[in-house]
């Protein structure tokens, strides 16, 4: 199953949406705070490259993003609305000073996570039901094979997605 996600989405990097052109050129509202202003475009074209034209961004520079793994600085974070096709992703306030390439990677990574969230709510829906100790190891679990999953389909697309251009 993994393979043919990673497959469909190189068809869509490589061209092939499934939505009118037009509409893919077009898509939901990408907005930005001014420390990440200049992202707000990059976003626009790897979203709709992605085939996610449908999510409206807001991205936002944050110093408190928060990391899963203990000592781990993360980069990037994206908070989605529960029901909704609307993502915030908060970008680290030093991309600016980051290689083009490590750029591109968060990006990818953090727009990977929007369509995921469906299946995170599910995560959080079963944890509900049982004991503490329980909750702990779904939700840790989960999170691991999550972010291996994001990790494994961005590492596979992102090198045929553009790199951003600097202002």
């Amino acid at each position: 199953p993994v393979t043919e996600m990673i497959e469909e989405l190189c068809d869509i990097v490589h061209g092939q949406p499934e939505e009118p052109a037009e509409e893919q050129e077009r898509g939901q509202a990408v907005s930005a705070d001014d420390a990440v202003g200049p992202l707000a475009e990059y976003f626009r074209q790897l979203r709709n490259m992605l085939g996610l034209h449908d999510w409206a961004l807001r991205i936002v520079a944050d110093e408190e993003i928060e990391s899963e793994v203990p000592g781990f600085e993360a980069a990037g974070e994206c908070e989605v609305t529960y029901g909704r096709r609307h993502a915030v992703i908060r970008i680290a306030p030093a991309w600016e000073s980051w290689h083009l390439e490590d750029l591109r990677e968060v990006c990818v990574h953090e727009l990977i996570h929007c369509p995921f969230d469906a299946l995170t709510q599910i995560k959080s829906n079963i944890a509900g039901h049982l004991s503490a100790e329980m909750q702990t190891f779904v939700t840790n679990t989960w999170q691991d094979h999550l972010e291996l999953t994001v990790d494994t389909i961005t590492n596979a697309i992102m090198h045929h997605l553009p790199l951003m251009e600097k202002p």
